[in-house]
């Protein structure tokens, strides 16, 4: 009897699970289909009140643009400043003392190069030439008619010998006489500008004084001091754009040297670029 009980509840619980199971299934079912009519509902809703309100259910897109990645060099750019200088920008000395004879330039005057700027009074040394070249012209005939004897076996080899060397002697002291009266006139290196005259007519000039500053602008070039922290940063030829605030003026160029060594008083090295 009780074998017969045991069986009987397990078949009772065994239907209910199965029955359970069933429920689960057809609410599900049930439940699904009530979600596809609810949103069938609601996008039947949403199209008739967007045709009563155009701006019903409009997004905020955020809108972007888009580029196609390419391979290409990495410019980093860096502003430094710096100094212009020039190159033709020099102090022009006279190489004899002397008083100022004449000066044929004012400042402001363009001159080209070999122009004579000034002259230093040269008297003392033209009367020295020119008693240089008299004493040439007597020893050199007196140099010929020895030469002639000896070559015909007349007269000593001494006698020869000396009008030769006297010849010699003043011939020499004449040329370099010669080339030192070029000395006394100032003449430009370079064409240019003559930014300054230092000196008048008539006053004493001397190696140490400068006579003319004259300038061009052509043989220019920016100077800067890097700072040690851009050591290795730069390149010989590398583009540089110059910026003349000024002048309103921008123009594109190319480093000219780099210094390698550190100025122990700012910590910097020096870049030269030039100006076209």
């Amino acid at each position: 009897m009780n074998k017969y009980t045991l069986l009987l509840l397990i078949l009772i619980f065994s239907s209910c699970d199965s029955n359970t199971l069933d429920s689960k299934k057809d609410r599900l079912d049930k439940l699904n289909n009530s979600l596809l009519d609810i949103k069938l509902e609601i996008k039947n809703l949403e199209q008739e009140i967007e045709l009563l309100d155009s701006g019903f259910n409009k997004k905020n897109y955020v809108y972007i643009s888009t580029i196609s990645p390419d391979v290409n060099k990495f410019f980093h750019k860096v502003q430094l400043r710096g100094t212009v200088f020039s190159r033709s920008n020099v102090l022009l000395n006279p190489e004899m003392i002397g008083r100022l004879k004449r000066i044929y330039v004012k400042e402001g005057d363009s001159v080209i190069k070999g122009q004579i700027l000034a002259e230093i009074n040269s008297d003392v040394l033209n009367n020295s030439i020119l008693e240089i070249k008299t004493n040439l012209e007597l020893f050199k005939v007196i140099y010929e008619r020895q030469k002639n004897l000896w070559e015909n076996n007349i007269g000593s080899e001494i006698e020869y010998l000396k009008s030769k060397s006297n010849y010699d002697v003043f011939l020499k002291r004449f040329e370099t006489n010669k080339i030192q009266l070029l000395k006394y006139k100032i003449v430009s290196p370079f064409s240019g500008m003559i930014d300054k005259v230092f000196l008048n007519e008539g006053e004493m000039s001397s190696p140490a004084a400068p006579i003319f500053r004259i300038f061009s602008g052509e043989d220019s070039y920016l100077k800067i001091d890097a700072s040690e922290a851009y050591i290795g940063k730069f390149n010989i030829k590398d583009n540089v754009d110059i910026v003349i605030p000024n002048l309103d003026t921008k123009v594109e160029s190319k480093i000219l040297s780099i210094g390698q060594v550190i100025d122990v008083q700012n910590r910097s090295f020096s870049i030269e670029i030039n100006i076209p």
